[in-house]
């Protein structure tokens, strides 16, 4: 009976500091790891996605291999004579071979998109999924997810400023030659003739500026909100 005591006190000794640290954990009101887990359902969520577009671009690289391989054979070992001429002949085989090829290169991407492991991004940001801490993780996770935001909202950036400036730049372009040769009629069927892809550019370029934000940006609002209404919750 005096070893069983003896056994249980020396027990509570040992694990006295394991659970005074528990409870000093709770009492200090530290955070759940909140960005750890949306970054994890977003890596996730990417996995996913990236298998579905493997899945799509793999099938459609095979139909476009076998269909162009199919025309290529057929362009090949067709009589010549059953053509109307030598270029329509040429332009098939030409056509075929590369639709062909196109659909190799479009088949090889999704495979190696569907190669990829769905828990990738654990070997790619193993310094932070290692980290035994789970304050020092959260801060890892979040510095991450600003970071992520913040190139995302920098490529965003550029892409409307190109969307914005191409068409602008084209019209420029335009303007000058007609200014130098006096010929407006040819500025006016330049523009007319660009309306078809430098109205969507530049609306694009609009909505990538004001209201067009990435999944990364998003995320890292979603962990703001999050963070906020819990704290909110708690006061």
């Amino acid at each position: 009976m005096k070893r069983i005591l003896i056994l249980g006190l020396s027990l509570l000794v040992a694990t006295g500091p394991l659970f005074a640290q528990a409870a000093a954990s709770i009492t200090a009101g530290t955070d759940p790891q909140f960005a750890l887990t949306l970054l994890t359902g977003y890596f996730e969520d990417e996995a996913k996605d990236r298998r579905v577009g493997g899945i799509i671009m793999t099938s459609l690289g095979s139909i476009m291999f076998g269909g162009g391989a199919a025309a290529a054979s057929y362009a090949f070992m067709a009589d010549p004579a059953s053509f109307g001429s030598p270029e329509e002949l040429m332009m098939l085989r030409g056509a075929s071979i590369a639709t062909a090829g196109a659909g190799a290169l479009v088949g090889g991407i999704g495979i190696a998109l569907l190669a990829q492991p769905a828990d990738s991004y654990k070997q790619k940001y193993a310094f932070m999924y290692i980290e035994r801490d789970p304050v020092v993780q959260e801060a890892m996770a979040y510095g991450l997810m600003k970071d992520m935001a913040e190139e995302a909202r920098r490529g965003r950036i550029v892409g409307a400023i190109t969307n914005l400036a191409t068409p602008l730049a084209t019209i420029g372009v335009s303007a000058a030659i007609a200014g130098s040769s006096g010929d407006w009629e040819d500025f006016n069927e330049s523009v007319l003739g660009s309306l078809s892809w430098s109205i969507p550019s530049v609306i694009t370029g609009i909505l990538l500026l004001t209201t067009g934000k990435s999944d990364a940006e998003r995320l890292l609002d979603s962990y703001r909100s999050t963070v906020a209404s819990y704290r909110s919750g708690r006061d």
